[in-house]
């Protein structure tokens, strides 16, 4: 009997929520990222986010640790860039003469591992 029951679960998964990850959810209208949907990401220097910021080109920043990921609204791409030991984005920006004021600073989001 358990072993019909796991069966039956696997079965649903594969279906069910595995049809999500590999594909648009029709019912959440989201695309929850995997190898082959998450975006190109290319890895450049702290001093370019802070360029990108002050031209007013970066959307919004993702904070995982001391790495940062950015996004530009001119393409798809992901830019990764690493923090130096004991800073932060917001002191980054900050020293940078980009107040949180300012029309050009970008959302952050601090995400937790």
């Amino acid at each position: 009997m358990k072993a019909i029951m796991l069966l039956g679960l696997i079965t649903l998964y594969t279906l069910g929520i595995g049809a999500c990850i590999q594909c648009d959810c029709p019912a959440q209208n989201t695309r929850i990222p995997t190898a082959t949907n998450a975006p190109d990401t290319q890895s450049v220097p702290l001093g370019q986010l802070v360029e990108a910021v002050k031209q007013g080109h970066v959307n919004r920043i993702e904070v995982h640790g001391d790495i940062l990921y950015y996004y530009l609204a001119s393409n798809d791409l992901r830019y990764e860039t690493k923090l130096e030991k004991g800073t932060t984005v917001y002191e980054v920006l900050k020293d940078n003469g980009i107040a949180p004021d300012d029309s050009r600073y970008p959302k952050i989001e601090v995400l937790v591992p």
